[in-house]
């Protein structure tokens, strides 16, 4: 979320401008080669995605529709990432949270490492472009720079090099499969945005 307290003049008023012709400001959309079904469904279960139509079909009726058609569809906007006015914000969060509080009932994330037990995270990715398509919001794209590597990135990395350094080659091996074990998004190119972890 944006502090507007942090911004400076000018760029509250470019934000405002925006805000005027549109309802919410989101990255670029991806368009993906396969559905966001099948893209969910390599990284992670599936089931959790469709559970959370289930419940959006329980509660939101109205939206279900809009949630089969981005589901199937082919177009997403990375990240949850959007800015848009408070009243508009607090309706999304409303809407998200209840679908989630409800999804948690059915959900068990008991056997799933760190990284997938960030379940929800990874739904919202899905559900911003369900929100906007079921009250047809008028949007603005834009690009999105990353200017910093996660801190979980920079540590993992430093702790390798000093492992290479010593000539601990073995050791660097071990700890960098382990750790795939618990972050595989640490490979993903917008976790190591200076590419230095091989595929």
């Amino acid at each position: 979320m944006i502090d507007f307290h942090k911004l400076t003049a000018a760029q509250k008023e470019q934000y405002e401008e925006i805000l005027s012709n549109v309802d919410i400001i989101t990255s670029n959309a991806v368009y993906m080669e396969k559905s966001c079904k099948e893209d969910y469904k390599e990284a992670h279960n599936v089931n959790d995605l469709l559970k959370t139509g289930e419940v959006i079909k329980k509660i939101y009726p109205q939206d279900y529709e809009s949630f089969c058609k981005v589901i199937e569809g082919n177009k997403k906007y990375y990240g949850n990432l959007c800015v848009m006015r408070k009243e508009l914000f607090d309706s999304y969060c409303e809407w998200l949270f209840t679908i989630f509080f409800e999804l948690e009932k059915y959900v068990d994330v008991s056997s799933y490492d760190d990284y997938h037990k960030r379940l929800f995270g990874f739904l919202s990715e899905n559900l911003l472009l369900v929100y906007i398509t079921a009250r047809n919001l008028r949007v603005k794209e834009g690009k999105v720079i990353i200017s910093a590597e996660k801190a979980e990135t920079v540590e993992f990395k430093l702790a390798i090099g000093q492992l290479v350094k010593l000539g601990r080659f073995s050791e660097a091996r071990t700890m960098f499969y382990e750790y795939l074990k618990l972050r595989p998004d640490v490979q993903l190119e917008l976790s190591d945005i200076f590419h230095e972890i091989p595929d």
